[in-house]
């Protein structure tokens, strides 16, 4: 999709919650918002259905729904949200987190580069003018365009297509929160009219960029291409990506925090192809569309690290200021979530122990309490987990915490304190886990 107006069969946003609720607070409504947004764009009827994938020309072009999900799996929709179409090239984000989270970052900036072409996301032009011997520079392409998405499912490690494959639907499933599933009669159609990325196959196979076997990542990438999504499952998606990589809804966690805003760079930069500066101009937002009708956008809220930077300068290096971090990020967690379970809470029963006569500490006790203790455990014991992963990191930018010893160790080439702490991490996130997985399981 060249052109964010051509055809919105679901027009799909994620939102990531800050943890002081500031996005939220200053949306107001946000069920009412999608409401707004919906009935704004439901009348548009500019551009038309691709048809050079005869499969894609056939799709209701008045399918239309929009999906948010928030930082604690709340989904918010408007219109049809759960019928599929194919995710298309909205696809090539998550492919290329397999290879990042696989191979780090600097695999998919050294092999197929992360700079905008500027051109169409099928140019072979592109290919011709910016190719370099693979190795001795970073190629101006990146992994959102056709030859270099081709080439990032080459990159997936397996021993068989079949172990590449499950690679690829795997971190879709995760990334989904659910089973998915391709959609045969647009892979087939597909396949048979896909000669332009045949050539591209062996093109990027003749300059390096492909090692070996176009023809298998050329068929892989096609299928990836047909799985089958639906709005919410792209919001999920997303939101995913905004949650630092753990799915919001599932709470799995499926990336490692420190590489999505890698994957957000070049959604912001190549996510929309040619006009991706116009989109980026008009809404500051990374994201993705696909000719099979999505589009994904991620908007994150503001990262423990980025609140330990301004605490580091305000209180200095130390502990300190990490566990002041922590301390604002778990406040402004559960003060958040437990709010909207507030909201849930059943006046029917406050109201009969009130009627009991008790007093306004009884009222609270056996009328509130019960009703939000168990979700108030589930939450502390979610954020604990949170709190343990960063304050291994905050370390590094001053705030104390076991990444600074780490970092320091590594500095002065004592691999062997470097060792112990890694093992204490490991230790100390494996009981955490543990444990915090038989009390969840027992509060169930």
């Amino acid at each position: 999709m060249t052109k964010i107006t051509r055809v919105w069969l679901g027009v799909v946003v994620a939102l990531a919650v800050s943890v002081s609720g500031g996005l939220f607070a200053q949306a107001g409504d946000p069920q009412r918002a999608v409401d707004d947004a919906y009935q704004k764009f439901r009348n548009l009827k500019e551009g038309k259905n691709a048809d050079y994938i005869p499969a894609l020309a056939k799709v209701d072009p008045n399918l239309y729904g929009i999906a948010l999900v928030t930082v604690d799996g709340k989904v918010i929709t408007a219109g049809d949200v759960k019928t599929e179409v194919s995710i298309q090239s909205i696809s090539k984000v998550f492919t290329m987190a397999q290879v990042v989270q696989e191979q780090g970052l600097e695999a998919i900036e050294k092999r197929i580069g992360v700079d905008a072409t500027g051109a169409r996301f099928n140019s072979i032009i592109a290919v011709e003018g910016v190719r370099t011997v693979v190795g001795t520079g970073a190629p101006e392409m990146n992994p959102l365009v056709n030859p270099g998405a081709i080439s990032a499912t080459s990159m997936v490690r397996g021993s068989s297509a079949d172990e590449v494959w499950n690679k690829i639907i795997g971190i879709h499933n995760d990334f989904a929160g659910r089973s998915l599933s391709v959609l045969q009669d647009v892979y087939k159609s597909e396949a048979d009219t896909n000669q332009r990325n045949q050539a591209i196959g062996a093109l990027m196979l003749a300059y390096g960029y492909i090692k070996d076997n176009w023809q298998q990542a050329v068929d892989l990438y096609t299928r990836q291409c047909s799985i089958g999504v639906n709005a919410q499952d792209l919001a999920t998606m997303a939101a995913t990506l905004a949650f630092g990589g753990t799915n919001p809804v599932t709470k799995k966690q499926v990336m490692d925090p420190s590489k999505v805003p890698g994957v957000l760079a070049v959604m912001a930069t190549a996510g929309l192809y040619d006009d991706s500066g116009k989109w980026l101009y008009h809404t500051g937002l990374p994201a993705k569309s696909g000719v099979g009708g999505g589009i994904i956008a991620v908007s994150r809220s503001l990262q423990e690290i980025i609140v330990a930077i301004l605490f580091v300068a305000m209180f200095g290096f130390g502990p300190f200021a990490g566990a002041v971090t922590l301390a604002f990020a778990t406040i402004g967690f559960l003060s958040k979530l437990l709010a909207e379970d507030i909201e849930d809470i059943d006046p029917a029963q406050a109201e009969a122990i009130r009627a009991t006569g008790a007093s306004w500490l009884q009222w609270l006790s056996y009328g509130i309490q019960p009703q939000v203790m168990a979700r108030l455990i589930g939450l502390s014991l979610y954020r604990l987990d949170i709190n343990f992963r960063e304050s291994a990191v905050l370390g590094i930018v001053g705030a104390g915490g076991i990444g600074d010893t780490l970092n320091t160790a590594f500095a002065r080439y004592e691999y062997d304190i470097a060792a112990a702490v890694l093992l204490i991490i490991i230790g100390i996130v494996t009981v955490a886990e543990y444990s915090s997985g038989l009390i969840r399981a027992r509060v169930q």
